[in-house]
């Protein structure tokens, strides 16, 4: 049983204790720090998409307006609608993504409360522990004193019997 403050720290379910809660803390700092890049990212690519595909609408327009050409336009109006069909692939792709990252930092929150859980027991574990040895250490005391008090008694009936 440990008898100090730095063995109760060297015990293995302390340090396991530790190691769990380090863990889960770190995780969830990942958790945060990767999923807002990623969807900083997305976003940011979402708006450029966007832009490329409000550009691409407007040069169909002018195109259209100046070359009047019907078979033109139509090839125009595919290559613009194969834009159109990669922006929402790749909004597709973004979305996906932000899904990941949110089932990510679903996971990573699970792992920090279940941290945080096992970080609460074990310090139960160890106030109690800490009790039971404060009441040990009482006793042990408690008994000290009997035996130096026996040890007085009996010195004090070795001279009664030696006078």
């Amino acid at each position: 049983m440990a008898t100090s403050y730095d063995e109760e720290l060297l015990r293995p379910l302390t340090l396991a204790v530790a190691a769990l809660a380090l863990i889960g803390w770190l995780l969830f700092f990942w958790s945060l720090l990767s999923s807002g890049s990623e969807r900083a990212q997305e976003l940011a690519l979402l708006t450029t998409l966007q832009q490329q595909n409000r550009q691409l609408d407007d040069e169909v327009k002018k195109k259209q307006a100046a070359a009047g050409s019907l078979s033109d336009t139509e090839a125009e109006r595919r290559a613009a609608e194969a834009a159109a069909a990669g922006a929402v692939k790749a909004r597709q792709d973004a979305e996906a993504k932000a899904a990941e990252a949110g089932d990510a930092l679903v996971q990573a929150t699970a792992a920090r409360e279940a941290a945080q859980k096992a970080t609460a027991e074990a310090s139960t574990e160890h106030d109690r522990i800490a009790s039971e040895t404060a009441t040990a250490q009482q006793a042990v005391d408690a008994l000290r004193q009997q035996v130096a008090q026996l040890n007085d008694q009996l010195m004090a009936r070795k001279v009664d019997l030696a006078d």
